[in-house]
């Protein structure tokens, strides 16, 4: 981004680290060191990579031999900054200061701060026009994290919606960041088990209905960094691969809707456990009806047979959210 002179001297001030910068700015004014942390508070909320890389190029321009600081966190440094260099009390003063002062500047200041899961939760409930709003305000890579936790009818919608707006008054731009301020806020302050089961039910229905590939690489990741959240999410997901640890009545109910037809292209090539269960699922005679249609049909494409699977995993979906599903080992 093109840095105006206040970023510049805030970006330096920040490589100079909280010691040199309580010397350099001893004999400054409030006013003035209150405008420096604001500039640090606002570029928080931007991209830690941008702020790096400009931090990195204003330090070179000013003085080449100050190498760039590595891995800062902003906000812990504007803490200690002003506790430095204007004192404890004064440093809360600022901090409150700094708080309505960029919210003024960017009402969407807190939404861009706020967790990927509970802003796809609280979007999921709101009007594709105020959600589509919400994503052009957030940095792309966030926008495109949201969307992915969303339904894929809601995704559509909200593109579209995106295409299709114009410039917003101030006013509008308000309103929207007040609406999705109080309902982030309202989920970080009633996370009871309840809530985050609910929470976890959603996510879990969002990465089980996606594509084995794709799945796995987002479950990998979760295990990675909370291996007690997967589990949890696991747990509460239903892929084909868990068909055959269903235990009880429901495989029969859910494939009493299922068309002969599909059932056979849901069937082509899959593993020897989920035709085990399928067939143990239905009667002697839709067992003959289905190997007949098997064996007129011609090879189905992966598209056809994930198409098909999908028509037999929606329903189980909705059994597994409400908790209808029991399994083997779990």
């Amino acid at each position: 981004m093109a840095l105006a002179g206040k970023q510049k001297a805030a970006l330096l001030v920040m490589n100079l680290g909280i010691a040199d910068c309580q010397q350099l700015l001893k004999d400054t004014d409030s006013e003035t060191i209150q405008e420096l942390a604001l500039e640090l508070a606002y570029m928080d909320t931007e991209q830690l990579s941008d702020v790096e890389e400009d931090s990195q190029a204003v330090t070179q321009e000013f003085c080449k031999d100050l190498e760039a600081g590595k891995g800062f966190h902003l906000r812990t440094f504007i803490k200690d900054f002003l506790e430095n260099t204007v004192g404890t009390e004064k440093a809360e003063y600022f901090q409150e200061q700094i708080k309505k002062a960029t919210k003024e500047r960017d009402p969407f200041i807190s939404i861009r701060l706020a967790d990927v899961n509970d802003l796809a939760f609280v979007l999921q409930s709101q009007p594709a026009n105020i959600a589509a709003i919400v994503l052009l305000e957030l940095a792309p890579r966030k926008s495109r994290a949201i969307l992915e936790l969303l339904g894929k009818e809601l995704q559509v919608e909200i593109v579209c919606k995106m295409t299709q707006l114009t410039e917003l008054s101030s006013n509008i731009r308000q309103k929207v960041a007040e609406i999705i301020t109080e309902a982030v806020k309202k989920i970080e302050e009633d996370i009871l088990p309840e809530k985050e089961e609910t929470i976890l039910r959603k996510l879990a229905l969002v990465i089980g209905s996606m594509r084995t590939e794709r799945r796995d690489q987002i479950l990998n990741a979760i295990n990675s960094g909370n291996s007690s959240m997967y589990t949890k999410i696991r747990n509460l997901m239903i892929t084909w691969e868990d068909i055959p640890s269903i235990v009880g009545k429901a495989m029969e109910g859910v494939l009493r809707t299922i068309d002969t037809t599909e059932l056979a292209v849901a069937l082509h090539k899959a593993e020897e456990a989920v035709k085990l269960k399928v067939r143990s699922s239905i009667s002697e005679r839709a067992a003959e009806r289905l190997d007949e249609e098997i064996s007129l049909m011609e090879p189905p494409t992966d598209e056809e047979v994930f198409e098909a699977r999908e028509k037999i995993m929606e329903p189980l979906r909705e059994l597994s959210s409400k908790g209808g599903l029991q399994f083997a080992g779990r």
